[in-house]
């Protein structure tokens, strides 16, 4: 796995949060209403130009792994 570290202003930092835990139990942590809502205004920040999309950076799976989510449905 390669990392790569950006010097980026923290003014054009953000976070989106889509589960409030994890663990190991099967079961889902990800919260698809917040994917989803968090997703939705990241859009509507990059139509108004206040975002570039060549900005935007996502781990793969985001939601999925430990937080239970299901990517099919995360990626949609």
């Amino acid at each position: 796995m390669n990392e790569i570290f950006l010097p980026i202003p923290l003014e054009h930092s953000r976070n989106i949060f889509g589960q409030y835990d994890y663990g190991r139990k099967k079961k889902q942590y990800t919260d698809y209403h917040a994917l989803k809502h968090a997703f939705t205004l990241i859009n509507d920040m990059v139509e108004s130009g206040t975002l570039l999309e060549s900005e935007l950076a996502f781990p793969h799976c985001f939601g999925c792994g430990l937080a239970g989510g299901d990517w099919a449905v995360v990626e949609a």
